[in-house]
């Protein structure tokens, strides 16, 4: 028997159900925009009132000016019909105190329409949800289809983690999720960290660390059910290993094997199975020896 230990030294975790066996046989691997993700409340920062902001008529003014037409458009209907952006960029301007209380109770709404618009800024970046924790019996039963999925193991000392890397940087190295109460902030203090990299206590089981990456280096874009997916390469020197997971059915093991056993690039791999604990509640993992 491998002990948890030993597994976790080094690796990043991938929990993937049978549907996503793809990523091994094509090793290409989606990264996720924050709105598609399995939390609603996924990069929905509160967004504090801005009155006590210096200078703030010139940040809403700002807003007002730089939104594409397709955010307008959305904002819009919240105005008196025929109102144009012009004059409610005049009225900022030349009315702050008037429009105050209004623009108030819009700027909720205005983060929610932004965040849903593709030219929201933040919608342009990828994330790739990873743990350092294989034996979590939840992960195992919603990401991996209850046990009936697998693990990869992922070496976080490849270059794939590290392209460019800033520790300081959202963006390029990985991190680790901040797990805390929902972030309120004004809107010119959002930052990347709010929206990428922190999410609710009752996840923290998780042990989320997250790559984040510009969508627009992806390897392969389509649509699937009206959503854009963004896959990138994954490199077979990244993958180090793989768990079984305990009920996983034989036609998908014999398609890991096979893969194995067939692609020279991943010889290296080393395979695991999962199994449960017979008498407490928890997943044991040990090495398998591949026939050769």
């Amino acid at each position: 028997m491998l002990s948890t230990t030993n597994l976790r030294v080094v690796m990043f975790y991938k929990y993937l159900p049978p549907a996503r066996l793809d990523v091994l046989v094509k090793r290409q691997i989606r990264f996720t925009q924050a709105r598609s993700l399995n939390d609603p409340l996924e990069s929905r920062p509160v967004l504090l009132s801005f009155a006590d902001l210096p200078g703030w008529p010139e940040q809403v003014s700002k807003f007002f000016r730089e939104i594409s037409e397709d955010v307008w458009q959305q904002l819009a209907i919240h105005f008196p019909a025929g109102k144009t952006r012009e004059a409610v960029i005049r009225e900022v301007d030349e009315n702050p105190q008037g429009v105050q209380a209004w623009l108030e109770s819009l700027e909720q709404e205005k983060l929610q329409v932004a965040q849903q618009s593709p030219e929201w800024e933040y919608s342009k970046y990828g994330i790739l949800s990873l743990t350092r924790c294989p034996t979590d019996l939840l992960m195992w039963t919603f990401y991996a289809d209850n046990h009936r999925g697998c693990l990869l193991g992922l070496d976080e000392g490849h270059a794939f983690f590290t392209p460019d890397a800033d520790p300081a940087k959202v963006v390029g190295a990985p991190h680790h999720v901040r797990y805390q109460e929902r972030p309120q902030r004004h809107g010119s203090e959002l930052a990347g960290t709010d929206v990428f990299l922190t999410k609710s206590r009752r996840w923290s089981h998780e042990d989320e660390w997250r790559l984040i990456r510009r969508l627009e280096e992806a390897d392969v874009t389509f649509v699937a059910d009206g959503d854009m997916v963004c896959l990138f390469r994954l490199p077979a020197g990244c993958i180090s290993r793989i768990v079984i997971g305990s009920d996983m059915a034989p036609v998908h093991e014999r398609l890991i094997m096979t893969v194995l056993a067939t692609q020279a690039e991943l010889k290296h791999v080393r395979l695991f199975r999962a199994s449960l604990h017979s008498t407490e509640y928890k997943v044991e993992i040990a090495e398998e020896v591949l026939p050769n």
